[in-house]
This record gives C-alpha cells, structure tokens and sequence, in this order.
C-alpha cells in the first residue's frame, strides 16, 4: 500500500508541475504577442486548412496566433490529433502549424522530403511529370501536385537552392494559405519568429 501511496503521489506532482508549465508557456505566448500586436485565441473555429495537416482533424488547433508581418497575414498554431494502432494503442500527435495567407487562390502544390519508399521508386520508375530537373532537389524532394506546370513556374533556381541548403521547411500551397508544420508545440516568442520567418522565406521565393 505505501507503494502505491507513494506511486500516486508522484504522479499528482507531476500533474500539478505540467500545469504550472503550460500556464508559464501559454502566458510567455500571450506576453509576446501583447508586445508584437498579434491576436491569440483559445480552441478556435474549425480552419479549412486543417485537412491538409496530419490528421485532417478539423477542431485540432488548440491556440491560434494571428498577426501581420512584412505586410502578410500570418498565423502559428498548436495542432494535435490522436489515432489508434492496429492493436488498439490510442497515441496523440502534436505539430506547430505555421501559415501565411495569399491575395490569390493556388491550385494544391507541396514540397516533400523523400523517404526510403520514395526513393527506390524513383530508381526503380523515374521521376513524375512534376519533378524540377534538378538531379540534386529530384533526388531529395518530391512535389507532389496534378499540375506539373504550377511545378515548373513555382520551383525556380532561387526557390530550389534554399531547400537544398536546408533554409526553409517543407510546404504545402493550396487555395490562398501555405503551410508547413513541425512536430511539437509553440515553444515561445523566439520560435514563433523563426518558424515565420522560414516560411515568409518560402512565400518571397515562390516562382524565383
């Protein structure tokens, strides 16, 4: 019995020290959007573009921030969704989804590392109708689009040399808001800025 007494009472420790640290984490993201005039909401309306994440669970994002930067509207989020295993084994999944928002509509256009899969099928079959011709970007990415010219006007030399030097994350274009997302959640002011930063990279170089 004072095993368990003293199980339990370490687990109630630790529940109360996660609590203490997510209240910190979420006032230090509130202070630092205060100070950068961006707007912050909590469980949010469901976003369109949360079927592209991993999950496609629309009522995922948990908090919301909004602002403006170099004039683009753009926004940080921590998403989460839960899937079960072939055994039953329910595992919860969190990503930091960052977005910018365009004036215009894009057909769907994504860049994507390649896996082991990817890769021995391009050996084994070639590249798609979408890959770049750059032997370099076609071995480590693939774009993953219907319309291989959007491919070929949207992935110019510019565009195509700061993936490969690993200066901007993986993206997906669709409608008017491109995304990338990250495993984890939003850390503090610090990792806002960088994850933004990253892809306003992407945003200024599309079709460059």
């Amino acid at each position: 019995m004072e095993i368990f007494a003293i199980f339990g009472a370490t687990v109630g420790a630790l529940i109360v020290i996660s609590g203490l640290s997510e209240r910190k984490r979420t006032k230090q993201i509130r202070e630092w959007a205060a100070d950068h005039g961006w707007t912050v909401e909590k469980r949010p309306p469901p976003s369109g573009w949360a079927a592209r994440l991993p999950g496609g669970y629309g009522h995922g994002v948990s908090l919301l921030l909004s602002g403006t930067v170099d004039g683009r509207p753009v926004a940080v989020a921590d998403y989460a969704y839960s899937a079960r295993d072939s055994d039953g084994e329910e595992t919860a999944y969190n990503y930091v989804v960052t977005a910018v928002r365009f004036d215009r509509r894009y057909p769907p256009i994504a860049v994507v590392s390649r896996g082991a899969f990817s890769r021995l099928g391009r050996r084994m079959f070639g590249d798609n109708a979408a890959a770049t011709g750059h032997v370099d970007f076609d071995r480590r990415f693939r774009v993953v689009t219907q319309d291989p010219e959007l491919s070929r006007a949207l992935l110019g030399p510019a565009l195509i040399a700061a993936h490969l030097a690993d200066r901007i994350p993986e993206w997906s274009l669709a409608d008017h808001d491109l995304l990338a997302w990250e495993p984890g959640r939003i850390k503090d002011g610090d990792h806002i800025e960088t994850r933004v930063t990253a892809l306003l990279r992407v945003a200024d170089l599309l079709g460059r």
